[in-house]
């Protein structure tokens, strides 16, 4: 799956989940502090009550949770991202992955308000970290309200240790009127990207 595809499935995600007429239906889960498996890698979910699976393959893992407002909304992510074959160095791992966000970061109806993208050793791998910022031009708005949508993304991509070709993406996104805001966004997102761990590339 290319970048540009994950980040415009977050964006539907984040969009569905705070539009009543066309959510899905989203499944919860068991214990919140157990670790979830996926071929590739694994996460342990938010621990705030609320949140909920709203897809899950063995390559893909997508929670939401609705916000306090009905257009306030998040979405913590993580999936396997196919990558060429010739990204031999972190620079060049780093050029590519910074081009591929920044296509994807141009979707139409969204203006990029701030994006940056940096590398990081964290993960032990060829790691990019990221924090956007991208404002919804045609969200729907209340009565009245002018208050635009503002859609905060922070995440990475890690090249996988067993396969050079592969790469984890994570990311933790924040749907919200540009009135609100969550004080604690920093946080609950380092939190969730802490956790993400390689696994076998297996299928569970």
């Amino acid at each position: 799956m290319s970048g540009r595809k994950l980040s415009l499935y977050l964006i539907i995600g984040l969009t569905l989940l705070s539009c009543s007429a066309s959510r899905p239906a989203p499944s919860g889960y068991g214990d919140p502090s157990a670790r979830m498996f996926n071929s590739g890698f694994s996460v342990v979910p938010p621990q705030e009550k609320g949140w909920l699976i709203m897809d899950r393959d063995a390559y893909r893992l997508v929670l939401v949770k609705q916000g306090a407002n009905r257009d306030e909304s998040y979405a913590a992510v993580a999936s396997l991202v196919l990558l060429p074959a010739d990204l031999d160095n972190r620079e060049i791992f780093f050029e590519h992955i910074r081009k591929a966000r920044s296509k994807a970061l141009e979707s139409e109806g969204f203006r990029v308000l701030s994006n940056r993208d940096f590398l990081f050793d964290e993960k032990g791998e060829y790691c990019v970290r990221y924090r956007s910022e991208t404002e919804e031009m045609n969200g729907s708005k209340d009565a009245g309200a002018e208050a635009p949508l503002i859609h905060e993304t922070i995440g990475f991509y890690c090249r996988h240790p067993d396969e050079t070709n592969v790469a984890v993406n994570a990311e933790y996104a924040y749907r919200h009127r540009v009135v609100d805001a969550d004080p604690e966004l920093e946080t609950k997102a380092d939190r969730f990207l802490k956790a993400v761990n390689f696994e076998s590339l297996t299928a569970y």
